[in-house]
């Protein structure tokens, strides 16, 4: 069952990843997310880029956490990594619910609760 957990959290994160890339190039609008407060290309780069670069490393931290990649003897740097992600999961769920975007408040709001349990359950997982 863990493994189709994993598998679940890792292939959401990449979607995540790859609907960050959509936005950065215009694919999908970026007036549904970030609030509205992008308001030029500029904002939209930098925003982007920061959620992208964000989801990597959480990518990476889970990686280590399923031990699909080694961690070497920093596992403590790893628990402390997903339960980072876990709280960064929550914030986010947490702004997407006080947006003013419905699609923002509905979708990403329920997919960021999504995100937060699995996290939640990978970091109470015993290494």
């Amino acid at each position: 069952m863990k493994k189709i957990l994993d598998k679940v959290l890792l292939g959401l994160i990449v979607l995540m990843l790859f609907v960050h890339v959509l936005i950065l190039f215009g694919v999908i609008p970026a007036s549904i997310v970030w609030a509205r407060q992008i308001t030029d290309q500029s904002s939209l780069i930098k925003y982007e880029s920061f959620a992208f670069i964000v989801l990597l490393i959480f990518f990476i931290i889970i990686l280590l956490k399923i031990r699909f990649l080694k961690a070497g003897k920093n596992n403590k740097f790893v628990n402390i990594g997903v339960w980072v992600i876990f709280g960064y999961f929550v914030f986010n769920t947490l702004a997407n619910l006080a947006s003013r975007i419905v699609f923002e408040k509905l979708v990403f709001a329920s997919f960021t609760i999504l995100l937060a349990v699995l996290t939640f359950i990978l970091g109470k997982r015993k290494n």
